[in-house]
């Protein structure tokens, strides 16, 4: 039997040829503080990526926090401030066949650096004034920067087909860290938006919290039920003239703004996405309820509203540029 010798060279290469990509998705439990009340308790769920049951149903695949409980993700990869959101959080809430409303079981997004110091995201919350009961709904766009909220389609294993990191296609609530800019850890330097390693999620109390103007959330209550966290950005995977798509609201308009410092001609046309109160929408139709505003070779915005007093609703885009780099953002307009 002959025996082959690999050259020195290549067995230096084998630790880097076999390497594994690392994973997009939470890889530990850091810590978990179950809350009361009934839930599925398997903090093994939580880890990888999500297993979205569809617009009308909740997986089963979660870890439940309990009433007031929490969870703390580690991952492999540092997630980074890029260009819109961040990264995605999926729990398992559903349409309940009455128009929009969804049931929904929320709770707090919070981020650290170094597993010590958490920066919450503000958030804001519209919905009802008073506890909907058990089984009760919300209405889609009533809350900004908290998770719970968009059902969840995302399901490498079930629809290979939707991409687990795309917030137009998978589901599930995103994150931009852009929004943390102000709070007082990130400006004291106690957590770095460049180096994100553990995201913190907290069940919300229904009646108990409140959102960060002061006004006091309510859902079915329960417990939030959570299925797994991905990562659009990390350390290393975002490129300085990459896109980027802003989803903006002000003085009760919508404002839209895609952007590449390479010039917009570098932005692939075939890519662009969007979403409408959580699902998947014909971008081009719906940029033709806009009128055009500002254009550069750069930038072009477009332009929506004013509109309604009261209205709900979130909305969102996504576009790549010829080399692939990705940016995506969606918003919930609520007052």
């Amino acid at each position: 039997m002959k025996s082959f010798l690999l050259p020195a060279a290549v067995l230096s290469l084998a630790p880097l040829l076999f390497a594994q990509t690392p994973s997009p998705y939470a890889s530990k439990v850091v810590s978990f503080h179950k809350g009361t009340g009934p839930g599925i308790f398997k903090t093994s769920n939580v880890l990888g990526p999500p297993a979205g049951a569809g617009f009308y149903a909740g997986s089963t695949h979660v870890l439940s926090l309990g009433a007031g409980g929490s969870v703390t993700l580690g991952f492999d990869v540092e997630i980074t401030d890029g260009p819109g959101a961040d990264f995605l959080v999926f729990e398992n809430p559903f349409f309940t066949g009455k128009g929009l409303d969804v049931f929904a079981e929320l709770f707090f997004v919070e981020v650290s650096s170094n597993g010590r110091d958490f920066a919450r995201f503000p958030c804001f919350y519209d919905g009802p004034r008073k506890k909907p009961g058990l089984f009760g709904t919300l209405p889609m766009g009533c809350c900004r920067n908290l998770g719970g909220m968009t059902p969840v389609l995302a399901d490498p294993a079930g629809r290979p087909g939707i991409d687990p990191l795309d917030p137009c296609r998978a589901g599930g609530d995103p994150f931009d860290l852009a929004d943390l800019k102000v709070d007082p850890l990130v400006r004291s330097g106690k957590v770095d938006l460049r180096g994100i390693r553990y995201v913190r999620l907290v069940d919300i109390v229904s009646g108990a919290a409140r959102d960060s103007r002061g006004r006091t959330i309510y859902d079915p209550g329960g417990s939030a039920d959570i299925d797994a966290v991905a990562v659009i950005h990390s350390r290393g995977n975002v490129f300085p003239r990459g896109p980027r798509v802003e989803v903006l609201f002000s003085k009760g308009g919508l404002r839209v703004i895609f952007s590449d410092p390479d010039g917009l001609r570098d932005l692939d046309p075939a890519s662009l996405e969007a979403s409408l109160d959580g699902m998947p929408a014909a971008a081009a139709a719906l940029l033709g309820a806009f009128r055009p505003g500002a254009l550069s070779p750069t930038r072009v915005e477009f332009r929506a509203g004013p509109l309604p007093p009261g209205l709900l609703f979130t909305i969102g885009f996504a576009v790549r540029d010829r080399s692939g780099a990705f940016s995506a953002a969606r918003r919930a307009f609520s007052r």
